[in-house]
């Protein structure tokens, strides 16, 4: 056995055979494509890779997801790796303590109270949404700058800790008292200790150590059917996530820059210790290791733009970015003191929409899905991508090709926030409950989860021909982008991004999707491996498998189009 992050995972060794090879001592198969690397945090190599492989940040987080997506789809079909078996007991799902997220207490409850009357008593100040926007501007060509750096730079290669300080406390929190005992009280340490409390701030902040906030971090970022009933509050769901992400994304960028030091150069240069660097590590919680991915993610997958198209100075590149190192000072410019514009907002736009798409056609295709020709071309028509590859060559990457900012039609597509057809019920599940109530009524062998989905045949009779342009509600919208958090997810997304972009599938089964069963369409069946009728159907002859979904032949008795769910109940054993 050996230690991966924070679990154990099982070994095979062959002392007396030389020829074995990795892949033959496997019970799992290699992950098919770029874009299903989001379901893990585990280190490893795709089957097919990009033609740039991207570097790693230097600060490791320290966490996986349990149980390990590398193992989810055994050898054999319908099956899993020991390593997904073994970790079952332990799985992430199992956890339903939302104490972060719930207001089931005195503390959680006054911190909550006070972000809509008077946040500055819990360190966090009166922020405008325009300097959260200038901010995950920065940050997302920040960090790209970085990874492609061959120097492996960091955030201090641009700014001093005194202006990161003077950035941090002028803009988004109250400074901490001053402490004399520190060499350096305005310095990286401090700064890091203020992050870490304020996102441990408990009833604030959105859990994503809970597997419900992490399906759901699409919802809040594209859905506003609850943007009306909180227009009074200070802070709405959607600009709460978003400071998250950008108080997240500041403590992971001067995580990275500590931990790509050695010791010493920390200690001379930062005035950071091994002892307080280590005692980072110490104040950190599960909750704040799943604000660190969450931060990773968003850098690394969102592009963040305007959409009243003023940042024509960080609009995003038409291909590989160049220049980035002209546009990252840090400064405080006019506009950040500025009132908001009302209009104002941002358009979250994919970094690699190319990997995705390539990664939705292979599932496709490897669950036979019908009729695959016509979505791709509906798809690439939406999204505004040459078709210049000739019929019967949908795998080709050039359906991928890169996005381009600039045409209008692509900013509609990705355009937010987005409203669901059924804001009134938005999601009717024991799985979620309210936005900022989560109801978890699960047990181990019982599990629902039902989304309506956003199909372009309910948008087609909004408002004329902007319909036509529609992707997809937030299930589509967190596949094509990419914002992704590890575990069963992506299963979610990648069935439902397919369902809504296919108009005679929704046309059959309804909108209402029940993502823990299975359905029956154009004569065959399609069952989620959640689902204990998909992991024996699997094991049949003619059955296809494909990140966490089957399809086989076999049809109910009286068959007929529509979503089928089985309820199961806890049996109790005599004793």
């Amino acid at each position: 056995m050996k230690e991966v992050g924070s679990c154990t995972a099982p070994t095979v060794t062959y002392p007396w055979d030389d020829d074995v090879l990795v892949k033959d001592v496997s019970d799992s198969i290699q992950l098919a494509q770029p874009a299903f690397s989001a379901a893990t945090l585990h280190q490893h190599l795709p089957k097919t890779q990009t033609l740039e492989q991207r570097k790693q940040p230097g600060y490791d987080v320290g966490v996986v997801e349990t149980p390990s997506m590398l193992n989810a789809q055994g050898v054999e079909l319908g099956s899993v790796g020991l390593a997904y078996f073994l970790e079952l007991p332990t799985s992430d799902h199992l956890v339903t303590d939302v104490q972060q997220s719930s207001a089931s207490n005195a503390e959680a409850q006054r911190n909550k109270e006070l972000l809509q009357s008077s946040p500055e008593q819990i360190g966090i100040r009166k922020v405008k949404m325009k300097l959260v926007y200038d901010r995950l501007i920065e940050l997302g060509d920040l960090d790209e700058a970085f990874r492609e750096s061959p120097d492996g730079m960091s955030i201090l290669n641009h700014q001093s800790p005194g202006d990161l300080y003077l950035h941090l406390f002028a803009k988004f929190l109250l400074p901490p008292r001053f402490d004399s005992s520190t060499e350096d009280p305005n310095g990286i340490k401090t700064q890091i200790d203020t992050l870490i409390r304020i996102l441990q701030l408990k009833g604030v902040w959105y859990d994503f150590s809970l597997v419900e906030w992490r399906i759901r971090v699409g919802q809040i970022l594209w859905n506003d059917s609850d943007a009306e009933s909180q227009s009074h509050q200070l802070f709405t769901d959607r600009d709460l996530l978003l400071l998250q992400i950008t108080l997240a994304g500041e403590l992971l960028l001067r995580l990275d820059a500590v931990s790509s030091m050695d010791p010493d150069e920390a200690e001379r240069r930062i005035q950071v210790t091994p002892e307080e660097y280590r005692g980072f590590l110490e104040l950190k919680s599960r909750k704040i290791d799943w604000d660190l991915v969450l931060a990773r993610r968003f850098l690394d997958n969102i592009l963040v733009v305007k959409e009243d198209g003023q940042e024509a100075d960080t609009a995003p590149p038409t291909a590989k970015p160049n220049g980035l190192l002209s546009m990252l000072s840090l400064g405080t410019s006019k506009t950040d003191v500025d009132e908001t514009p009302a209009s104002e907002d941002i358009i979250l736009l994919p970094r690699h929409q190319a990997q995705q798409l390539s990664g939705l056609l292979h599932f496709a295709e490897a669950l036979k899905w019908p009729e695959i020709d016509v979505v791709v071309t509906e798809l690439a028509q939406k999204l505004g991508i040459p078709q210049n590859v000739d019929e019967g060559e949908h795998q080709s990457p050039t359906y991928g090709g890169f996005l381009n900012p600039k045409t209008p039609s692509v900013i509609s597509i990705y355009g937010t926030p987005l409203a669901t057809p059924r804001s009134t019920n938005t999601i009717r599940d024991n799985y979620f409950g309210h936005l900022s109530k989560p109801v978890l009524k699960r047990t181990n062998t019982s599990q629902t989860l039902t989304v309506p989905l956003t199909t372009t045949l309910l948008a087609n009779a909004a408002e004329g021909a902007a319909g036509t342009l529609n992707i997809g509600g937030w299930l589509s919208r967190s596949y094509l982008t990419g914002l992704i958090l590890p575990g069963e997810a992506i299963s979610h997304f990648l069935i439902s991004t397919l369902l809504e972009n296919d108009n005679l599938a929704i046309a059959a089964l309804g909108d209402s999707a029940k993502l823990y069963g299975g359905f029956v369409y154009a004569n065959k069946s399609w069952w989620s491996k959640a689902s204990v009728i998909g992991r024996v159907l699997g094991s049949l002859e003619d059955s296809v498998e494909c990140m966490g979904w089957i399809c086989v032949s076999t049809l109910p008795s009286l068959p007929s189009s529509g979503w089928y769910e089985l309820d199961a109940e806890q049996i109790e054993h005599p004793r």
